[in-house]
């Protein structure tokens, strides 16, 4: 089975940053013709009649930033049973997949702020193991608030989004994993946050293919584990107070309290990060 690359059709092109170059091979078999491209494609990745076949992935001979990443391949009308194989090559990540490909996946990051109604702030504020209070646990800190009324700060959180293509066939079972883990914290290590700072807000489906799917899964990542503060409060419903030294009043008590008390696995979310 001859197998032949047309050097000639070795070229480079540089543009924006970005590099592509190609190679063009032909194959052939006289004696059980090539007569289908799955056929063609089986010789990916192996060596014909000392010629080594590329495959998607491999590197550009003598330039190891350059990767196959896309081929087309044809028959030679002029030449019977005779293929034309181009590999395009590109300096990028080998098998680095495309938003429609399924096992593609990316993610963004939003380190942002916003406003919390706190009465106590550090120093000194204890803050429960994994972020699940008892009901007697009491946040100390320094006292901030006015007369029981909480006073409004800037509190840090991130928001993450994964974003992946997966196939139509597997969004049944998807779709039960993610229901079964919105407005859970994580009950294990999750992209470097500890056990329960991180949030699942759960997950946007979207259809890109016949069979296949962009589903993009929302976090959030707070320092505090996403408690928030409670005063004790009278039979009248007004917080408890105390007078400090210097004569002005605040609440006499404040505890953490936990609005998302149980855990997921978020690792079984997907197998894409």
């Amino acid at each position: 089975m001859p197998a032949i690359e047309l050097q000639e059709t070795r070229n480079e092109s540089w543009s924006d940053g970005k590099i592509t170059a190609t190679r063009r091979f032909a194959v052939w078999n006289d004696s059980t013709p090539l007569t289908t491209a799955a056929a063609v494609r089986a010789l990916f990745g192996t060596t014909v009649d000392g010629v080594d076949i590329p495959d998607i992935g491999s590197q550009f001979p003598g330039d190891t930033a350059l990767y196959a990443k896309s081929y087309t391949l044809k028959p030679d009308i002029e030449s019977r049973y005779e293929w034309r194989v181009d590999f395009t090559y590109e300096n990028s990540e080998p098998l680095e997949k495309q938003p429609q490909e399924i096992g593609y996946s990316q993610f963004s990051v939003d380190w942002s702020v916003e406003f919390r109604d706190f009465y106590r702030v550090n120093p000194g504020m204890s803050i429960p193991q994994y972020g699940s209070p008892s009901n007697e646990a009491f946040v100390g800190g320094t006292s901030i608030d006015v007369a029981g009324e909480p006073m409004t700060v800037l509190h840090n959180l991130s928001t993450i989004e994964f974003v992946e293509t997966v196939a139509l066939s597997t969004l049944p079972d998807r779709s039960q994993l993610i229901r079964a883990a919105r407005g859970k914290r994580n009950l294990a290590e999750f992209q470097g946050a500890p056990i329960g700072q991180v949030l699942y807000r759960g997950a946007k489906a979207n259809r890109i293919g016949v069979d296949r799917v962009s589903l993009v899964h929302s976090f959030s990542q707070d320092s505090l584990y996403h408690m928030i503060q409670v005063v004790d409060k009278d039979a009248d419903g007004k917080p408890k107070l105390v007078e400090m030294p210097n004569g002005e009043k605040v609440a006499q008590s404040c505890r953490w309290r936990q609005p998302f008390p149980e855990f997921a696995n978020f690792n079984l979310l997907s197998e894409n990060f």
